[in-house]
C-alpha cells in the first residue's frame, strides 16, 4: 500500500512540474474560481452547494474549452509573443544600454579628471610641507653641525691631554717594567736553581725506593726491623736497617719516612718504642 502512494504520488508530482498541466490546472482555476469559492466558503449543506454548482457552473467552455485554450495560448504561442517582444524591443534595449555606457563613461570620465586634479592639490600641498619640514630641516642639522664642531675642539683638547699624560705615564712604565724584569729573571733563576735541587732531591728518594722496594721483594724486609714506635694517634711506625741505613716504614699505608719526619712526629705526639731482639 505504502509502495502504491508513492508511485502515485511519484506520477502526480511529474505531471504537475509539466509546464501545460501545469498551465491547464492554473487556467482552469481562473475561469471556474467561483464555484470552487462557493463550494470552500458557502454556508449551505453540501448537498445544495453541489445541486447549485451542477445548474449553474456545468458549461464546457468554462470547464474544459476555455481552460484548454489558455493552456495552449501559454505554452505554444506566448513563447513566440516573448521572442517577437524582445525582437521588437532589440533597438531600442541597444540604443538605451549605448546610453547608458556613455553616460557611464561620461561619468566616469568626470571622475578621473576630478581625481587627478585632486592628486595635483595634494601633491601641491606635499610639496609645500616638504619644503617647510625640509628648510626646518636643514636649520637644525646646521645647529647640530655647529654643536658637533664644538664637541670635536673639546674633545681634540681633551684627547691630547689624554695623550700626553699616557706618554708621561708610558715613559714611567717602562722604566719600572725594566726594574720588574730584572727582578723576574733574579727570581726565575733562584726558582729554576730550586728546581733542580728538588729534582735531584726526588731522583735520590726514589732511587732509595726502588733500594726498599727491592729488599721487601726479597724476604729479608721482616729480619731488618729492629724497633716498633707506637704515637698516641694510633700510628704505628717500624724502625729497621736496610743496607746498614736507618729507615722508618708504617706499615698500615705501606709508607717509608725519613728520620726528620720522624723527628717531627715525635716533638708534636708522645710514643713509646719498642725494642725487637731477635
Amino acid at each position: 500500500m505504502k509502495q502504491l502512494f508513492t508511485s502515485l504520488f511519484s506520477n502526480t508530482e511529474e505531471k504537475i512540474k509539466n509546464p501545460f498541466i501545469g498551465a491547464f490546472m492554473t487556467s482552469w482555476v481562473v475561469f471556474n474560481w467561483k464555484p470552487i469559492f462557493l463550494l470552500i466558503f458557502s454556508k449551505s449543506t453540501v448537498e445544495n452547494k453541489i445541486l447549485f454548482i451542477e445548474k449553474n457552473y456545468t458549461d464546457i467552455w468554462f470547464i474544459f474549452i476555455y481552460p484548454l485554450l489558455a493552456a495552449l495560448f501559454y505554452v505554444l504561442v506566448l513563447p513566440y509573443l516573448g521572442l517577437l517582444f524582445d525582437e521588437i524591443l532589440k533597438y531600442s534595449i541597444i540604443k538605451r544600454n549605448n546610453k547608458l555606457i556613455k553616460n557611464q563613461k561620461q561619468s566616469i570620465e568626470n571622475q578621473k579628471e576630478l581625481a587627478i586634479e585632486e592628486i595635483k592639490l595634494e601633491e601641491a600641498k606635499t610639496e609645500f610641507r616638504e619644503r617647510n619640514t625640509h628648510n626646518k630641516l636643514v636649520e637644525k642639522l646646521q645647529k647640530e653641525i655647529e654643536n658637533l664642531q664644538n664637541q670635536i675642539l673639546q674633545e681634540k683638547e681633551k684627547n691630547l691631554q689624554a695623550v700626553n699624560e699616557f706618554k708621561k705615564q708610558l715613559s714611567e712604565r717602562n722604566e719600572i717594567s725594566n726594574q720588574e724584569n730584572k727582578d723576574l729573571q733574579i727570581m726565575y733563576n733562584e726558582i729554576r736553581s730550586d728546581v733542580n735541587k728538588l729534582n735531584k732531591i726526588i731522583h735520590n728518594k726514589n732511587m732509595e725506593i726502588q733500594n726498599l722496594q727491592s729488599v721487601i721483594n726479597s724476604g729479608n724486609f721482616n729480619s731488618s726491623l729492629k724497633s716498633l714506635i707506637t704515637f698516641d694517634n694510633g700510628m704505628e711506625i717500624e724502625e729497621r736497617i736496610i743496607n746498614n741505613k736507618k729507615v722508618y716504614y708504617n706499615p698500615e699505608n705501606n709508607t717509608f719516612y725519613d728520620e726528620r719526619d720522624v723527628q717531627n712526629l715525635m716533638k708534636n705526639h708522645s710514643y713509646t718504642s719498642s725494642s725487637n731482639k731477635p
